[in-house]
């Protein structure tokens, strides 16, 4: 840092002026509102507080700034009695214990700035209170720039004051204070102890600070609109501090500038606020720190939910070289922490981006979510498969944050709903969070199409009450309206039948002279189905005959066209004369219809044939029903065809008057007409219009097809909004199918329904394929957010980040592994794991897994993440994600990743400690010798910087990198004295250990299921069961009996039930080079032992020691 006052500087001061020694020694007794600070705060962090780098820190920062600041007695005496009541708390600053292992004296809150600044001066609280304020609303970095530029900036002042004073004694004391060199480290780790002292008072106060958050996102206003930096956020400072200050007092205040906003939120203090928007409405917190009168007032012209509290600062000292960066940060939800259940609600925003008139407004979009989350509520329970619906129903499946999500806004309270809704909100504003809107699905996961929906319906009279239902919303007539839906015949081939909107009035069966139904006016009706009678156009003359056959009698012809129809089970122009031969007995009616008919009128409605006639030239892939080689309708594609529905009640009437009208008489009928798609799925069911025979030249002029077909514009595949609750209604669904269905959008891949249900098999086969084969991008950031809920489910309290929807795309991230396996979730190494951590903890970090292959921890503000295996005993074997944390931190600005050294060092044993190295034959005592053994960790000088993605791309020469490895020494002690550093992991993982347990696998081996009963545990002859070419075995009862010159004799480590202790052993021994076999805790069978010894026996040569671990 460059020093503004030259030496000349120190020779001006009076000798009776405090010494640099003093100024940086000095220790002041805390006033006694921080008293409940210097009771909690841990012997570690209480010792730099006072004595230590951070009280050298907070005396220099402290005198420099301490002739700007205004006199604001009352504030620091409330602050200090409200950090006193939040250092309180157990579950923010707890205590250590015996499960808190290596990081025990690195456990509770940090409350270091804290206690220095109290006992440093009223300056040095001041000071404090700024840096809270930085924190609260800047990064680690852009907050440590400022610090530094701050620093430099007010050494410049008072050289100018002095200058131009003519009293320049009057300036000693600053002018020391300026002399000192106040490092950016130093800045860096005092922003860091604010920092993290910020997430620890938001854990205390999280109702207040919640509402507090709320009510920020309503008010549009910057800190100041200084445009340089320093002034900036000195006028920042002291405007908060005055105005909070006066609040305490009791009188009231107007907010003039967002700084006393900022100052509320980073100072845990809560006065009445009174907002005038239009009627006045006043947020009563109550905080007895305040006093009655002390309210804030907002007035209602900065009430505005679009824009936010701001704050514009350009920042000179971010980078090594360049021009001052423009930073605009703002005070609300997307700058805060939050839970990751949470965060589901942000994700929920980026999905509703695309859903439309499903998500007008996060409202609607939760309401519509909910819709698909019931219907999967009602059938999970249900499917034949139940592993694979307990796997998309667990917290993994890239779905299960999203529900998870959903469910918790359907019980939440009003405060915690629109809590969430700001969240969806921030979500929508920063929709790339996931991947480009353009690799969304529709809608609703694809739930909104006909195609995705039907197919997982049970049948297909779930299909026609759906559609009868949307029908009804929208209002479609009934004789202007149809359904047609797919069913098979006994063969198993599709066929299309029609069924009736709503029912119809009764009609008969009379037609007026241009062919149109004359319809009865009573009052009633029923549904009716059309059963087709399909025939095609033939040009060859000598086909004309044929043609008028039905199929079952055209087989036997000699004239036949490909394009005919040949099944056996359609009927054609019938070739008999009704009046003398009853079309029952055709068999090619009796074959197919009647069955049906009857099926169908049991169920009380109407059945009729309908006259399909074929008139253009279909393509080869369709067959005479319109139906596709593939089972399926080409959108755009399907043949031409006039409908002659058969209309009153008798099925045989209804057919008699059909087959006799050929086809020029159809062409010429008003009673004809075409078929226009209007909604649903082409393949399954769907709705059409009925058109005018585009045959007839007047067919617009009366008929049966009104010339007005403007009822209903069509919507094609896609299921309007206001008819979705119809559609997903559970009871018509398949079970199996929907889980499948979901699978295959965790998954990514392309799903085909199976239903056992051979009479639905070929239309799922037709129909219904997942489309998650083109959204993989969309699946795979799911999949990430579900696997970052997974690792944080074991991280009680932790928060994250909301700045990382704004500074980081999923696409982008590099902790997501590019081999993505058909799972439903990602399966993440622990380096990707660490490298998920940093990134939604810092919200900014984007660092490469490849650097962290040899992390065990991680400390960033008051957290410490822990591998599984260095908090628990090494008999257990965590899963690589499985990740602890503990509250605390190690003191350490900015990501701090703990490595260990590349070759860890053992102690060589004294020559002189033959003392105590007594070899004595095992003889079965199980104890604990070990109970003075401690494992400690401490830093060595290695440090080495990382890059995130975000800083290489346009701010490579940032001064501050945001993560750095650093390297760690995890020291066994036994009492004071040092015996080893350790590499844990490493030596967990190593071949060289082996997990032995009655009837379980260990690590190269297994042991049958102990048959040797209750008296296993008094074998009497301990020493023969574990023994080395006729040696008995020894125990190890202390350090140095371990640690001499190896002799091939198996040594028994008692250390029972000292986790601790035996994951020392472990590592140890196996840095060793050993071969290390790990005992379980309890129920030791020895004969068990002695078998599994003796299986090993190729492995324990091959090592110069054999060691077993009680």
């Amino acid at each position: 840092m460059r020093d503004h006052f030259g030496s000349g500087w120190g020779n001006e001061t009076s000798p009776g002026n405090l010494n640099r020694l003093r100024l940086l020694s000095t220790e002041l007794e805390a006033p006694h509102e921080f008293s409940g600070i210097g009771s909690t705060i841990s012997e570690k962090r209480k010792h730099n507080a006072e004595h230590g780098p951070l009280h050298k820190t907070a005396r220099k920062l402290g005198a420099l700034f301490h002739g700007l600041l205004p006199n604001t007695p009352q504030l620091f005496r409330a602050y200090g009695k409200r950090v006193s009541e939040i250092s309180s708390s157990h579950s923010a600053n707890p205590k250590a214990t015996v499960r808190d292992g290596i990081f025990a004296s690195q456990i509770g809150a940090d409350s270091t700035s804290i206690w220095a600044a109290a006992t440093s001066g009223d300056g040095a609280i001041g000071v404090h209170l700024l840096a809270c304020m930085l924190a609260r609303i800047l990064t680690d970095a852009e907050a440590t720039s400022v610090w530094e530029e701050l620093v430099i900036k007010r050494k410049i002042q008072i050289e100018k004051e002095c200058n131009e004073s003519m009293y320049k004694s009057q300036f000693d004391a600053a002018i020391l204070a300026a002399q000192q060199d106040i490092t950016r480290s130093e800045l860096a780790t005092w922003d860091n102890s604010a920092r993290s002292w910020l997430r620890t008072g938001d854990q205390v106060k999280v109702l207040q600070h919640k509402q507090l958050m709320l009510m920020l996102d309503t008010i549009s206003m910057p800190i100041n609109n200084d445009k340089e930096l320093y002034a900036s956020v000195t006028n920042a400072w002291i405007s908060a501090l005055t105005t909070m200050n006066n609040l305490v007092n009791g009188t009231p205040q107007k907010v003039q500038s967002g700084a006393i906003l900022l100052g509320l939120s980073a100072w845990h203090l809560y006065p009445d606020i009174s907002i005038l928007s239009g009627s006045s409405n006043v947020i009563l917190q109550r905080d007895p720190l305040i006093a009655p009168l002390g309210v804030l007032t907002i007035s209602h012209e900065i009430c505005d939910s679009d824009k936010k509290v701001t704050w514009s600062l350009p920042l000179a000292y971010m980078k090594y070289y360049g021009e001052p960066q423009n930073f605009c940060r703002t005070l609300g939800q997307d700058n805060t922490r939050i839970s990751m259940d949470q965060f589901g609600f942000v994700v929920l925003g980026c999905v509703f981006a695309t859903w439309k008139n499903y998500a007008r407004t996060p409202q609607i979009g939760m309401g519509y979510m909910l819709d698909v989350v019931n219907a999967w509520r009602g059938l999970h329970l249900g499917s034949g498969d139940d592993n694979l619906s307990r796997s998309v129903n667990s917290t993994s499946s890239c779905v299960s944050t999203l529900f998870k999500a959903a469910e918790a806004f359907e019980v939440a309270t009003q405060d915690e709903k629109d809590f969430a809704l700001k969240l969806v909100r921030l979500g929508g504003q920063r929709n790339q969070f996931l991947c480009a809107l353009t690799q969304h699905p529709p809608p609703v996961f694809g739930l909104s199409e006909f195609s995705t929906v039907f197919p997982m319906m049970k049948s297909e009279e779930e299909r026609i009450n759906c559609l009868r239902q949307i029908g009804e919303f929208l209002t479609l007539e009934a004789d202007i309206y149809v359904i047609r839906y797919l069913v098979l015949r006994p063969n198993g081939a599709p066929m299309y039948e029609y069924a009736t909107l709503t029912p119809l009035a009764k009609q008969t069966s009379k037609r007026t002279r241009d062919g149109s139904v004359k319809v009865s006016t009573s009052l009633g009706g029923q549904h009716v189905r059309w059963f087709p009678i399909v025939t095609s156009v033939c040009n060859a003359r000598e086909h004309q005959p044929e043609q008028k056959k039905c199929s079952h009698c055209y087989k036997s012809s000699k004239h036949r066209r490909a394009n005919d129809i040949e099944n056996d089970t359609n009927l054609a122009h019938i070739c008999h004369d009704l009046d003398t031969f009853d079309y029952d007995k055709c068999s090619s009616y009796s074959s197919t219809f009647e069955a049906r008919r009857i099926e169908l009128e049991a169920s009380g409605q109407i059945c009729m044939p309908v006259h399909q006639y074929l008139y253009d030239d279909s393509p080869e892939e369709y067959d005479g029903f319109g139906i596709g080689s593939s089972g399926g309708n080409i959108p755009g594609r399907e043949p031409k065809s006039l409908f002659d529905f058969g209309i009153g009640s008798s099925f045989k009437t209804a057919l008699h008057t059909l087959v006799q009208n050929n086809s020029d008489h159809l062409k010429q009928s008003s009673a004809s007409c075409e078929l226009q798609y209007h909604s649903g799925d082409l393949t399954t069911a769907a709705i059409f219009r009925l058109e005018a025979n585009p045959w007839r030249k007047s067919s617009r002029q009366g008929g049966r097809v009104p010339p007005s077909m403007s009822s209903s514009n069509p919507i094609g595949n896609y299921i309007i909004p206001d008819c979705f609750k119809v559609v997903m209604d559970p009871k018509n669904f398949r079970a199996s199918a929907l889980v499948q269905w979901l699978r295959g959008l965790c998954t990514g891949s392309s799903t085909t329904f199976v239903e056992n249900d051979t009479s639905e098999v070929n239309i799922i086969n037709i129909a219904a394929r997942i489309r998650g084969d083109g959204y993989p991008t969309y699946t795979k950031a799911l999949k990430a957010v579900a696997s970052a809920a997974d690792i944080y489910k074991l991280l009680p309290d932790a928060t994250v980040s909301t700045l990382i929807v704004q500074s980081q795309t999923l696409d982008k991230a590099l902790w997501i592994p590019q081999h993505d396996s058909r799972f439903l979730s990602l399966r993440l190494s622990r380096a990707e794991a660490f490298a998920c951590i940093a990134s939604f903890e810092s919200g900014t970090c984007n660092i490469s897994p490849a650097s962290l292959g040899e992390v065990f921890a991680m400390s960033c503000g008051n957290s410490i993440f822990v591998a599984g295996p260095l908090l628990c005993d090494p008999f257990e074997v965590p899963t690589n994600t499985e990740i602890r944390r503990v509250i605390g931190n190690v003191g350490r600005p900015g990501i701090s990743l703990l490595i260990a050294p590349p070759v860890p060092r053992v102690v060589t044993p004294p020559a002189d400690n033959w003392l105590q190295i007594n070899n004595r034959p095992f003889r079965g005592t199980i104890e604990d010798c070990f109970k003075d053994t401690s494992i400690h960790i401490s830093f060595t000088a290695h440090e080495l910087p990382l890059d995130s993605v975000n800083n290489i791309q346009g701010r490579a020469n940032v001064i501050d990198r945001p993560a750095s490895l650093v390297e760690t020494l995890v020291s066994v002690y036994d009492k004071e004295v040092w015996i080893a550093d350790l590499n844990v992991l490493q030596s967990v993982q190593s071949s060289l250990l082996r997990r032995f347990e009655c009837g379980g696998p260990g690590i190269g081996g297994k042991v049958p299921n102990c048959i040797h009963g209750v008296a296993r545990k008094s074998h009497a002859t301990y020493a023969e069961v574990i023994e080395y070419d006729g040696h008995s075995s020894v125990t190890v009862e202390n350090w140095w009996e371990l640690l001499q010159t190896p002799d091939k004799i198996p040594k028994v480590v008692n250390s029972h039930n000292n986790w601790l202790a035996r994951l020392a052993f472990v590592s140890v021994c196996v840095q060793n080079g050993w071969a290390t076999i790990l005992l379980p805790s309890d129920d030791i069978c020895w004969a068990c032992c002695k078998k599994y010894i003796s299986g090993s026996d190729d492995w324990t040569s091959r090592n110069a020691q054999t060691v077993l671990i009680t």
